[in-house]
């Protein structure tokens, strides 16, 4: 504020006079957010901002361990050991399967690192066998065979095969296979006795990682079974389709040879039908003959990203029971 000096003449004294008043009573309005923030000479207010939210990181997909080196180290057990028994006796050549597709006491694992080592024991029945590279060893590009006589007198072969079609190798899955036979009682002659285990080994897809059809999720597939034919069992691959809808239910037909032990081929379409548990993932079901001559059962997961692989173990009888074969059943997308 300023201010003008005045003399007047009597007396001397001096008196002031406020001229600038007004004007500082409206720049102190002004500076107070009384006038136009915008106008010159006020204060602009920073505008308010919010704090973003931070974006979570992406969920890392799950990884999975390919199984086409023939040795790498793998280790296989219950579910997957089904006993399929196999006899021949004084009365003639006979098969039946020890138990249904449950869990059993059987355990297989083998190891190519740095040297070949596997063992096999069937704790249940109280066989026993340890190999290593000297015991008759093949290797071939899509799988191994171990074979041993056993200080019992019995003999115990392993292989593990690496399967492929001719349009795709499969990477996620391996099928190890366990063959014991051995001479059972003391009558003349003797029964002997061949027990085929049959097992699955892979990386199962994960739960947050199955497939998510639209539809349906189609799989090429091809079944491997034990035929019996005279005192030996022969791998019997037979292709086919099948088809997991988004429900989780899974269908589809196999063209399916078997050969009796009369040599006798006989020829059926097989309907395969079962359903995921959307607990476990866990993917079982039934084998059925249209002509209802044979009946089987199955069970195994999806393996790989997106399910890309599926494989099974699989029985199947005649509707006798006289005649049983084991095997199993492998898919790709």
């Amino acid at each position: 504020m300023t201010y003008r000096q005045n003399k007047k003449a009597s007396g001397g004294i001096m008196t002031f006079k406020p001229r600038a008043a007004i004007a500082a009573i409206v720049l102190l309005v002004s500076s107070c957010g009384g006038g136009d923030s915008s106008g010159s000479g006020g204060t602009t207010l920073p505008p308010m901002t919010t704090t973003p939210t931070p974006t979570p990181p992406p969920t890392p997909s799950p990884s999975y361990s390919t199984y086409s080196d023939p040795l790498s180290d793998w280790r296989a057990g219950p579910p997957f050991a089904l006993t399929q028994v196999t006899g021949i006796s004084g009365t003639g050549i006979y098969s039946k399967l020890d138990a249904s597709i449950q869990p059993v006491m059987v355990e297989v694992a083998f190891a190519g690192r740095p040297s070949i080592t596997a063992n096999f024991a069937d704790f249940a029945r109280g066989k026993f066998s340890n190999f290593s590279a000297e015991d008759n060893l093949f290797q071939g590009e899509r799988g191994i065979s171990l074979n041993k006589r056993n200080p019992d007198f019995s003999t115990t072969s392993l292989g593990v095969w690496y399967p492929k079609d001719d349009n795709y190798t499969y990477q996620y899955v391996a099928l190890p296979n366990v063959r014991h036979s051995y001479a059972s009682g003391s009558g003349v002659p003797k029964e002997y006795i061949e027990l085929t285990y049959n097992f699955v080994i892979g990386s199962r897809t994960a739960g947050s990682d199955l497939p998510t059809p639209i539809d349906e999720t189609f799989y090429s597939t091809m079944m491997n079974l034990n035929s019996l034919i005279n005192n030996d069992t022969i791998p019997n691959q037979i292709t086919g389709h099948l088809f997991l809808s988004k429900t989780g239910a899974l269908s589809g037909k196999f063209p399916f040879s078997a050969r009796l032990p009369s040599g006798e081929d006989r020829t059926f379409l097989a309907l395969i039908t079962g359903s995921m548990d959307q607990q476990t993932h866990r993917i079982s079901g039934d084998i059925t003959a249209e002509n209802g001559t044979y009946v089987g059962k199955f069970e195994g997961y999806l393996y790989g990203p997106k399910g890309k692989e599926l494989a099974f173990i699989v029985y199947i009888k005649n509707a006798e029971g006289t005649i049983a074969t084991s095997g199993t059943i492998i898919g790709h997308q």
